[in-house]
């Protein structure tokens, strides 16, 4: 390229406009200066020196379209040129570059770079996979008549429209779930002359392989009116291992390695990839037996919630207060983390009601920067992620555009995010996870939140005590503790009635490790020498009432009145000595306002 300004550089676009016809003719990326310095005459056929200009800068360059052929017609549709075709006029009068970064052309330059993004990749080949309708529904249909099709019939044709416009007409026509039809009609128009297509049939069959063998074509005469000519040059039905995530989405680009192991039939350690580990050795290092640091947890549950994860789900951990959720969450994703990704370390966040698409996807923040958001940096870093208190947040200005994006595997941003950032989609991994943890109270809210196509994203594992080695790993703990290795000796009477107790409330209300730490705690540093108080067999249970009223008796608080009817019965069962009257007092108490409350409730319906 030569001309007469310096301002050029490196990555800049140039559209070169064609006087005689009046259109864009091409468009092309400068490189970087040329090391020619000799001059450059423009018109070198001319016969008058006069007529000849020196054009003394030049620079390497990168064709990105020959045939580019934007007609004026097309550019007038954009503003500012639709208001005032003087404009345009002034931008073209003569042969110097203009540039078009003021914001008056903001939607003219915006509809030209989503032209370059449909043909940045000319010249590579490119491999897609397409379902050609449902469980390949519409598969005789495409190969008999030798195209690719997809269906959002609504949106017309694609030909010479900008991606903006069509961003536009998908949000008016789907507005649930725009998000993932663009994201799947981005990929559609990025398919090139040249490259490959694999249709598939469901997540575990492949009906057909070829090679595009044209441009873009709308065709209202066939089922689906978006196609692509394709050669099909392999139409034999083969099976292939179960694909998960993105596969699932009508139009994905995938690897050449994919693609490899399709044509070779060679899937060892395909699907198993970072998972080929002694899943017994990984529960025992999670549950750390016999150290200080075991955790409480029954060992089947830690299986369930590995093989839920290398099944390709995501999980949430529900369970009451200090059950042991979160250290279980976070040495699963430390633990097994390391050993499918290759880190031990994670993205850690913790939801409230505050939360909104900004702190999950990401967004522009007041210096006009994108700022990741959680899940976002989870997967530009190929890191699991830890939500805990996931319940807190407000599930749709929150988690509505992550459901999406880890149903389909990429997050879209918004154009000025994109703008910004440099991207217009960001790749899930494969192997990317993640965990949230939530408090069994608000379980049954947030079910009456969420669709079932959303609960259907994630595994709900219930996470309870293990009670066998529970008064263990309580022990352990406490006794590490300086000073409190003498004082757990004296309560073992009182440690023992406890444990019978709460394990009977386990059958109607779950309580988690950490409540029975806080009250062996309690017994252990009441250094209560004197047991005289009323008489002597009531004076040593006096701390235990205390502890139980304190730390186990406000988990009872919302519970219905047969839950804590069946609690009383236990209280009496093993809570026999007068030192626990207050306890059974306050359940009395609390028994009978909930049968008033229901009493009025009933009277006031049948008014």
């Amino acid at each position: 390229m030569e001309g007469q300004t310096r301002n050029a550089i490196g990555g800049d676009i140039v559209f070169v406009f064609d006087t005689t016809n009046h259109k864009i003719k091409s468009c092309f990326r400068i490189l970087r200066p040329s090391n020619n310095k000799d001059p450059i005459w423009h018109e070198e056929t001319s016969s008058s020196l006069s007529s000849k200009i020196i054009y003394p800068y030049r620079w390497d360059v990168d064709i990105i379209e020959e045939s580019l052929d934007i007609t004026t017609d097309k550019i007038f549709e954009f503003e500012p040129f639709k208001t005032d075709k003087k404009i345009f006029s002034l931008l073209i009068r003569n042969r110097h570059p203009r540039s078009l970064n003021s914001s008056q052309y903001n939607e003219f330059r915006h509809f030209l770079l989503d032209k370059i993004k449909m043909l940045d990749q000319k010249g590579s080949m490119r491999y897609w996979k397409v379902a050609p309708g449902e469980n390949a529904s519409l598969w005789n249909e495409n190969r008999d008549n030798r195209v690719i099709a997809i269906g959002w019939n609504q949106i017309g044709d694609l030909s010479d429209r900008a991606l903006s416009d069509i961003r536009t007409e998908i949000a008016s026509k789907f507005p649930n779930s725009y998000i993932s039809i663009f994201s799947q009609f981005k990929n559609f128009i990025s398919i090139k002359k040249g490259d490959i297509i694999v249709a598939n049939k469901g997540a575990s069959k492949i009906v057909g392989i070829g090679k595009v063998t044209g441009s873009y074509e709308y065709r209202p005469d066939l089922t689906f009116h978006h196609t692509y000519p394709v050669e099909w040059f392999d139409v034999k039905e083969r099976e292939i291992p179960p694909q998960t995530g993105a596969w699932r989405m009508t139009v994905r680009p995938i690897t050449p390695k994919l693609y490899d192991q399709i044509m070779s039939n060679k899937w060892r350690d395909v699907q198993t990839t970072g998972w080929s580990f002694d899943l017994n050795k990984v529960v025992d290092e999670i549950i750390a037996r016999d150290t200080d640091k075991e955790l409480a947890i029954d060992k089947e549950i830690v299986r369930r919630i590995i093989v839920h994860l290398k099944a390709g789900k995501h999980v949430i951990l529900a369970g009451p207060p200090g059950v042991g959720k979160t250290a279980l969450a976070k040495r699963i994703l430390e633990i097994v983390g390391r050993k499918v990704t290759g880190t031990g370390s994670f993205i850690e966040s913790v939801a409230s009601d505050e939360w909104s698409r900004y702190e999950v996807i990401g967004g522009n923040n007041l210096d006009n920067k994108f700022q990741e958001g959680y899940i976002v940096k989870a997967a530009t870093d190929k890191k699991w992620l830890l939500i805990d208190e996931f319940n807190r947040a407000n599930m749709n200005r929150a988690f509505g555009e992550m459901f999406l994006a880890i149903e389909y595997g990429t997050i879209t941003l918004r154009p000025a995010e994109s703008s910004v950032y440099g991207k217009n989609d960001i790749e899930i991994p494969e192997n990317f996870r993640m965990i949230c943890t939530m408090n069994d109270f608000d379980k049954n809210l947030l079910l009456t939140e969420l669709s079932y196509g959303l609960i259907n994203r994630f595994a709900f594992v219930s996470i309870i005590s293990d009670t066998v080695r529970e008064p263990i790993v309580v022990q352990k703990r406490v006794q590490s503790i300086p000073g409190y290795n003498d004082s757990y000796e004296k309560y073992n009477e009182q440690i023992e009635l406890y444990f019978k107790f709460i394990n009977d409330v386990r059958r109607q209300r779950n309580i988690g490790v950490r409540t029975s730490l806080d009250v062996i705690k309690y017994l252990a540093a009441d250094s209560r020498e004197d047991w005289n108080i009323g008489d002597n067999d009531t004076g040593k249970w006096v701390s235990l009432n205390n502890a139980i009223c304190d730390y186990v008796l406000p988990q009872f608080d919302r519970l219905d009145s047969k839950t804590i009817s069946d609690v009383l019965t236990y209280s009496n069962l093993h809570l026999s000595n007068k030192a626990f009257d207050p306890f059974k007092s306050e359940l009395k108490n609390a028994l009978d306002r909930l049968k008033k409350a229901t009493s009025w409730v009933a009277d006031k319906n049948d008014i």
